[in-house]
């Protein structure tokens, strides 16, 4: 392999620089990552190793630049697909993968990638809702647009609880992608790829496909039916480990815990670099809304 002198950068920053390089067989990749995306570097490379067949072969690699050179991912975007088929393809892919980076979890850096077990979420409850509290004050919302303040400790006690019984049900932590977009997905007949691991973390498995799911009902062959094969195709791998029981009780647990998850992880980027955005508070007050929303149903609608 070599390079014919052709190449396009898509991305050229201080934080992120990506550029792709014609070569006289299929095209490469240069990522290089800063800060606050340097775990992507670790964690792209360490998955490279754990789940070959579920990342681009990674070709060489450079840790002074936190930069990798990648194959391109063979296949078609899961953004362009023409069928629910290729859904069904990239959730048995993400599970499978999972269970890999489970069997090896110690080769994972895991300063590098986000804790959102179930214990680290616990902990970040008060301090979420209280900063929600501010939030409400300081960007003014109408009392239609969000939950009423004395709802707050109502939703706060239903996040708690939650949490607190999922944690019960002993699914193991293991890799998950929090940007799970069909842009970052490439299926081929060989399988699924997955790019992109800057918001990679660790904690309950079915956070990835509660991410991924949302995606798939924008899609225009989503249906119940449809969905229904979908969830099973991510769920048939995990039920060598899982009771049937304990995979069902999970997902009338996971919307809401996943949406907390999400939420409580953007909000803590958002704090760390005072004073939020109008626009940064407002979309976790949105956030907030969905949640109040999804605490008031019945757990089997949005199951």
């Amino acid at each position: 392999m070599f390079l014919t002198g052709s190449f396009r950068q898509l991305n050229a920053s201080s934080t992120f620089s990506l550029i792709q390089f014609d070569t006289n067989s299929k095209p490469v990749w240069f990522k290089a990552v800063g800060e606050p995306n340097t775990r992507e570097f670790a964690v792209t490379l360490a998955l490279a190793r754990i789940c070959p067949a579920h990342l681009p072969r990674v070709i060489a690699s450079e840790p002074a630049w936190n930069a990798w050179l990648a194959e391109e991912a063979g296949g078609t975007s899961l953004a362009v697909a023409t069928c629910a088929m290729a859904w069904q393809t990239a959730a048995a892919g993400l599970a499978r993968l999972q269970l890999l980076a489970r069997s090896e979890q110690h080769m994972i850096p895991e300063c590098e990638v986000r804790d959102v077990r179930s214990r680290r979420l616990l902990s970040l409850v008060p301090r979420f809702f209280e900063r929600m509290e501010a939030c409400q004050v300081a960007t003014g919302f109408c009392g239609e647009e969000l939950p009423p303040p004395t709802d707050l400790p109502a939703l706060r006690d239903t996040v708690i609880d939650t949490l607190t019984t999922l944690e019960g049900l002993d699914i193991p932590d293991t890799i998950g992608h929090m940007d799970l977009n069909p842009h970052n997905i490439f299926c081929s007949d060989s399988g699924s790829v997955f790019l992109d691991w800057a918001e990679a973390f660790i904690g309950c498995p079915l956070f990835s496909f509660e991410y991924l799911l949302q995606h798939f009902r924008r899609t225009p062959f989503a249906s119940s039916s449809s969905e229904e094969h979908f969830r099973n195709s991510y769920v048939a791998c995990w039920r060598c480990l899982l009771p049937a029981e304990n995979i069902h009780a999970a997902t009338r647990l996971i919307p809401l815990a996943a949406l907390f998850a999400y939420a409580a992880t953007l909000c803590d980027d958002i704090f760390s670099h005072p004073p939020p955005l109008p626009a940064q508070r407002r979309y976790l007050l949105q956030l907030l809304r969905k949640m109040n929303r999804m605490s008031h149903q019945p757990k089997e609608v949005y199951a």
